[in-house]
C-alpha cells in the first residue's frame, strides 16, 4: 500500500450477498482494524487459532492488515495484550480518534501512519523467524546479540505472539502459497518434517486436515 509499505500488509474489502457465510480466518501472524460500513471499527489482535465467524447477507468490512513489528509501533502498548482479542477502536483510541482512524481506513489511507517507524531490530527479527528454512530461535537471538529469553519477550511485545508461534503460522502459510500454486510436494516444502508432522501443526492451526483445507479454498 503506496506509503504505508512499513507498516501495513495490505489492504482488503469483503462484501457478503445472496445469504450468510461462515468465514474461515487462518492465524497470519498479523492484526487487523476491520470498518463495517455503519462505522463499527474493532482491532482483532493476532491469532494463534482459527476463527469462523458468521458473516451476515449485506455485510461490508473494509480492513488493513497490520505487519506483526509494527503492532506496538501503531498503538503504543504490548502486543501480547491484544492475542486472540477483539477490541473496539473507541477503547483503544478514545472516540474521538476511533473515528477519524475509521474514516481513514474505509478511504484506504490512515494518514497517521505514514511517519510510524518499527524498530529496525524487531523487523530484522521478526523476517527471519518467518524466513522459509529459518534458522533456530536462538541462532536468531545470538545474530541479534540477545538472549533467547530476551528475543522471546521482546517478540511477544511487539508482535504478540511467540517466536515458535511466528515460525509455526509462516510454515503454515508457505505451505498454502504453496500448494494453490501448484507447486509440490508443498508439505517438504515449506519445512514439514514428514506427513504426518503437516498434517498435526495445519490441523491445530485451522481445524481442517491439509487435503480438506485445500479442497475448501478450492471451492470443492
Amino acid at each position: 500500500m503506496p506509503g504505508l509499505e512499513h507498516v501495513v500488509r495490505c489492504g482488503w474489502s469483503q462484501e457478503i450477498s445472496g445469504t450468510d457465510h461462515v468465514q474461515r480466518v487462518l492465524p497470519d501472524n498479523c492484526a487487523d482494524v476491520l470498518v463495517r460500513a455503519d462505522g463499527r471499527a474493532v482491532l482483532v489482535g493476532p491469532s494463534t487459532k482459527v476463527e469462523l465467524p458468521r458473516l451476515v447477507a449485506g455485510t461490508r468490512i473494509v480492513g488493513l492488515r497490520i505487519e506483526p513489528y509494527a503492532v506496538r509501533t501503531i498503538f503504543g502498548l504490548d502486543a501480547d495484550e491484544l492475542t486472540d482479542r477483539t477490541f473496539g477502536l473507541d477503547t483503544l483510541l478514545g472516540d474521538r480518534a476511533a473515528r477519524r482512524l475509521a474514516e481513514e481506513v474505509w478511504d484506504g489511507v490512515p494518514r497517521s501512519w505514514r511517519d510510524l517507524r518499527p524498530e529496525k531490530a524487531t523487523v530484522g527479527i521478526v523476517e527471519a523467524l518467518t524466513s522459509p528454512g529459518a534458522p533456530s530461535v536462538d541462532t536468531i537471538a545470538e545474530r541479534a546479540g540477545y538472549s533467547p529469553r530476551h528475543l522471546r519477550r521482546l517478540v511477544r511485545a511487539e508482535t504478540g505472539l511467540g517466536p515458535k508461534t511466528l515460525q509455526r503460522v509462516a510454515r503454515l502459510h508457505q505451505f498454502l502459497n504453496r500448494a494453490d500454486a501448484g507447486l509440490g510436494p508443498a508439505a517438504a516444502a515449506a519445512g514439514y518434517a514428514d506427513q504426518s508432522h503437516a498434517t498435526r501443526e495445519i490441523r491445530a492451526l485451522t481445524g481442517l486436515t491439509p487435503r480438506r483445507l485445500l479442497a475448501e479454498r478450492a471451492g470443492t
